[in-house]
């Protein structure tokens, strides 16, 4: 009587997590639906007030997409390249690591690379530029990595760096 009473619960249990998910799914997915769709309209907003050069007005539409999506990396690339043009290295700085840490790639060691560069901080450009061409080795790259060694006055490092 008990092994019965355990398996018509159980059945109740299994019956509702599965008859629950696909509307739960459902629902889920259409809420994402309408914030990439919001996501995508506040993007070409902000490129178009970019494009003016109102860059404090695409500035707070960036940042009103993180709050909507914190993880996404081609907003904090924008944002960086945004403060990138606007002078403020620190907070491209800040920018281009997030985008480094939530989805490596050449493209985004590249752009931390000169942002450090920016902020005159030549031992981690020369770090992020060599993970940057690990990644994607561009003859763009290089050149970054060779200018950083410039400014460090290691003429043999970028020489040799010059003729990769």
């Amino acid at each position: 009587m008990i092994a019965l009473l355990v398996v018509v619960a159980a059945a109740a249990l299994l019956f509702w997590l599965l008859g629950g998910v696909p509307q739960l799914r459902l629902r889920k997915t259409a809420q994402d639906q309408m914030a990439n769709q919001k996501i995508k309209e506040l993007t070409e907003y902000a490129a178009r007030l970019r494009s003016s050069n109102k860059y404090t007005n695409a500035e707070k539409v960036y940042l009103e997409i993180l709050k909507l999506d914190h993880r996404n990396v081609a907003t904090y690339s924008r944002l960086g390249t945004l403060y990138s043009a606007m002078k403020n290295y620190s907070d491209a700085t800040e920018c281009f690591l997030m985008a480094t840490q939530l989805s490596p790639s050449g493209t985004t060691f590249y752009n931390l690379g000169l942002s450090y560069y920016e902020n005159r901080n030549y031992i981690k450009a020369v770090a992020a530029f060599e993970k940057a061409i690990m990644f994607d080795p561009t003859v763009q790259r290089y050149i970054g990595l060779a200018k950083t060694f410039k400014k460090l006055e290691d003429l043999p490092r970028m020489t040799s760096v010059l003729e990769q």
